[in-house]
């Protein structure tokens, strides 16, 4: 006891009193398999890193099996290789770890030959809360097929350090929601549409020309509409024709073209929809197809129906104003209304009221969400006079037509919407969106 109250008091041990020192070897591996995820076998020692670096080293992935993988440093670029027994549609999805600042997945599917079948960042009607990255595609015959991951900033390169290092997931898995063939009675894919928020993928394939795809939609309420998107993929030859019904076989949207972030819009009526795709070539075959994703938002504004007679400024609609305030507390008016050219000819009138030092911006949609009107858009003043800005108002800009905070003299304003093609009909049909500021709007 008189010793170790010695040593407390501040007094150095006699060193030939102490055990021996415990030497602990350091770590050692052999093989990556000694190491965690995320780290590799270097000069027996584990290391951050991984061997998926190229063609050449692609890790093997198989069906219905989740690998996980690192990038890092950063700037990694990871491969795996899958091998396909037939034709088979599949879907990839990747998780990133919640730490990971910054963490975003590209993934690009590639055939043997190193050329591009697909590719994807986040998913294609924008980001999901489950997954980081998701993405449908078609293979068209047996072989060996390559799954590329980069992280986005890496990708794009607009990070030059090469963007965040960070853990991740994938998982590559079937596709069965898929159009089948033959086309006919009992032969389409059935999509019920009780729910919001929910996005539906369809996989449609045109085997041979002249085929014809139908994928038949139940809506269950007519409150909010139903978009469509489709997206251009390097491994596929089609071009995807794609019309829009009601149960009678009415056609009120026809999108020649539903690739490239194009949409077409399904009226807001619950009951059956059908879609009918085709290839717009007419061509078909081993790599004509595509993913159709199915969509409706609970924040998807309410639109106003037109309300006839509207043809002259006397008998304009009266759209209901509706006071709204930004995210810093500056009051607005907004307005959303919908309509279609009923007949030929056919001009429909929207008036609004503005009050003093408003300024009115409008933007409308036709062709863009799959109408065939040939949409122009005019503004007239409390007198009937044209008060559009010459560079605004009857030319499409990438698919929208639009006026920006126009003056007027306060009092009445009146939208004018024509359909420059003579056309009339359900597929003839126009949405727009109206806005009075006191500030300039930059859409």
């Amino acid at each position: 006891m008189l010793a170790l109250l010695l040593f407390a008091c501040g007094d150095e041990p006699d060193e030939s009193t102490l055990p021996p020192t415990l030497l602990i070897p350091p770590l050692v591996c052999e093989t990556d398999d000694d190491c965690v995820t995320g780290e590799i076998c270097e000069r027996e020692e584990c290391v951050v890193g991984d061997r998926d670096n190229s063609l050449g080293e692609a890790l093997s992935i198989a069906m219905d099996f989740e690998e996980a993988g690192v990038f890092d440093p950063p700037g990694d670029v990871d491969f795996y290789v899958w091998n396909a027994d037939g034709p088979t549609w599949i879907r990839i999805e990747t998780v990133t770890d919640e730490e990971g600042a910054g963490a975003d997945t590209v993934v690009r599917l590639l055939r043997e030959s190193g050329s591009e079948i697909a590719q994807m960042d986040e998913y294609a009607t924008g980001s999901v809360s489950t997954y980081d990255t998701v993405m449908y595609a078609f293979v068209p015959e047996a072989g060996t097929y390559y799954i590329v991951l980069e992280d986005a900033s890496s990708f794009y390169g607009g990070d030059p350090d090469g963007g965040p290092d960070f853990t991740y997931t994938v998982n590559l898995t079937s596709f069965t929601s898929v159009v089948e063939e033959p086309d006919g009675p009992g032969d389409t894919i059935d999509i019920d549409v009780d729910e919001r928020n929910v996005i539906w993928a369809v996989g449609v394939h045109m085997e041979e020309p002249g085929d014809v795809d139908i994928v038949e939609i139940d809506m269950a309420f007519d409150d909010t509409p139903i978009e469509v998107v489709g997206l251009a993929n390097a491994g596929s030859s089609l071009t995807p024709h794609v019309t829009g019904a009601s149960e009678d076989g009415t056609v009120y949207t026809v999108q020649p073209d539903l690739d490239n972030g194009s949409a077409i819009l399904l009226h807001s009526v619950d009951g059956d929809h059908v879609l009918t795709v085709t290839d717009a070539d007419g061509d078909g075959g081993d790599d004509a197809w595509t993913v159709l994703y199915v969509t409706t938002s609970e924040s998807r504004e309410p639109y106003e129906p037109e309300s006839e007679p509207n043809d002259a400024p006397l008998t304009a609609q009266i759209l209901v104003q509706e006071g709204l305030e930004t995210g810093g507390g500056t009051d607005y008016h907004a307005f959303y209304a919908e309509g279609q050219f009923g007949i030929p000819g056919d001009v429909d009138h929207l008036n609004v009221t503005v009050e003093d030092d408003e300024l009115l911006s409008v933007r409308c949609w036709a062709e863009v969400w799959g109408s065939e009107a040939g949409l122009q858009v005019a503004v007239l003043d409390l007198n009937g006079d044209d008060v559009t800005p010459s560079d605004q108002g009857t030319e499409p800009t990438d698919l929208d037509y639009y006026v920006y905070n126009a003056v007027l003299p306060e009092g009445a304003a009146t939208l004018v919407l024509s359909d420059s093609t003579g056309g009339a009909g359900p597929s003839h049909f126009w949405r727009c969106a109206i806005f009075l500021t006191t500030f300039d709007v930059d859409f």
